[in-house]
């Protein structure tokens, strides 16, 4: 499967090659490891458009991921070259952070630091994987609900301060 063709196929839209991605790791046409290989060598574009393609996947199968394709997509929370890849990470992160409940604590960390990125779209996107996480009722709320309160003073974007705070409406409920 030549993933790089896939991807910079110039005859279909972006998005569409980025649907047939996630369609091919969707029905195990291409493996998700072969997919990680590529991810490892990926230009940042590239990089971009796998993670998004795993984002589309994990929305109905988080056990797509594996614990050291995790370790990748937390450490490309940090990704320097391309804010798509921090955002779309997160993304991933808020779709299988169930799976890895146990082994968050580096991602709320990363997650915390992309709340003051310049970028709305990856503000908005570490606001949806930490709101997922506060919503697993874990013992990291005892710690990131005060970094909430603290983002939800310094955010200035409402659509992002909504997620947090339907996050906080949810776990407070009785």
């Amino acid at each position: 499967m030549d993933i790089k063709a896939i991807i910079s196929d110039k005859s279909r839209k972006p998005g569409e090659n980025i649907q047939i991605l996630s369609g091919l790791l969707l029905t195990g046409e291409l493996s998700m490891e072969a997919h990680f290989a590529f991810m490892k060598q990926a230009k940042p574009a590239e990089l971009g458009a796998c993670m998004e393609a795993i984002e589309f996947a994990t929305q109905t199968r988080p056990e797509l991921v594996t614990k050291e394709l995790f370790d990748f997509i937390t450490s490309s929370l940090a990704y320097p070259k391309a804010p798509r890849v921090k955002w779309e990470s997160a993304k991933v992160v808020a779709n299988v952070c169930g799976t890895f409940s146990g082994d968050l604590d580096t991602v709320i960390v990363a997650l915390l630091k992309n709340t003051i990125n310049d970028g709305t779209v990856v503000r908005w996107a570490a606001a949806t994987a930490l709101s997922k996480i506060m919503l697993l009722k874990l013992p990291y709320n005892e710690y990131l609900l005060p970094e909430v309160e603290k983002i939800l003073a310094a955010e200035e974007k409402n659509s992002i301060k909504k997620i947090y705070l339907a996050a906080i409406k949810k776990i407070t409920k009785k």
